[in-house]
């Protein structure tokens, strides 16, 4: 027997900006483990449609799914075409 120094990535990226968001969520749907990958945020957080700050990929991913289910052609926009994240106004 032997060990092996290998890394294991529980959550393997393979979607790329051309996905649309039906694909992304269907992907982190594929397997609990995503949901909950921290290194989605990002994406994430740009297709919330709020200014609240991210707590969790959870919670991003739940609030995505209920943008679809309220506007479900939101379900064909691309990754790349999603909004910006809002940034912070100036102090005054």
């Amino acid at each position: 027997m032997f060990r092996s120094d290998a890394t294991f990535s529980p959550a393997p990226r393979p979607f790329t900006p051309n996905w649309t968001i039906r694909e992304l969520l269907d992907w982190i749907a594929a397997d609990d483990a995503r949901c909950h990958d921290e290194s989605l945020i990002p994406v994430l957080a740009t297709s919330d449609g709020t200014d609240l700050t991210p707590s969790s990929p959870v919670a991003l991913v739940r609030a995505l799914a209920a943008r679809v289910r309220r506007d479900p052609d939101l379900a064909q926009t691309r990754v790349s075409d999603l909004r910006s994240p809002v940034s912070p106004a100036p102090a005054a």
